[in-house]
């Protein structure tokens, strides 16, 4: 044995401690979020972590482009990074931080976790993408998974949260 292979072999689990420091991590951040969220609400929760988030994306950017705005991007690029950053920064994780105080941060992460079949469903139907067959398999078993964990609560949302059922039924009678 060369001595890679003895110093490579002390971190033989290294995937595995990484996608459960990750896990935990998620399941951290989601607590911290709710909590904040239920002091300030998750607009002011939102705003917050973009005013935070705002100068790490400019010092990424510097370091690896070397401008704090890509101003070398044409007017198409910049269109299209805006409307993802609308959607995908601010209305998704408002509407995320939301769902933490209504149903909680358990269920509002289980429902996060489909994401991936979704996206690739939404895919296949309006792109016309094409998956293989080992990648749709995953896909399937996943999602059959997932609907596995959450069939195993037997109460309706409505059983289950009936304060959080009303206000929604409210806002939306306001609407």
């Amino acid at each position: 044995m060369s001595n890679y292979q003895l110093h490579m072999g002390k971190f033989i689990y290294i995937g595995e401690f990484a996608a459960l420091a990750t896990a935990f991590l998620w399941m951290l951040s989601s607590l911290c979020w709710t909590v904040a969220g239920e002091r300030v609400g998750s607009l002011a929760v939102n705003v917050m972590r973009l005013l935070m988030a705002l100068p790490m994306l400019m010092l990424c950017l510097w370091i690896t482009e070397g401008e704090l705005l890509p101003f070398s991007a044409s007017v198409d690029a910049w269109f299209y990074l805006s409307i993802s950053g609308i959607f995908g920064f601010f209305i998704c994780d408002l509407l995320l931080f939301r769902s933490f105080l209504l149903i909680g941060p358990r269920l509002g992460m289980l429902i996060l976790s489909l994401t991936p079949p979704m996206t690739a469903l939404i895919g296949r139907f309006l792109l016309d993408e094409r998956r293989k067959r080992r990648k749709g398999s995953q896909i399937r078993t996943g999602t059959l998974r997932h609907a596995r964990l959450t069939g195993r609560c037997s109460k309706r949302p409505q059983d289950l949260f009936p304060q959080q059922i009303d206000q929604m039924s409210l806002t939306a009678q306001e609407i």
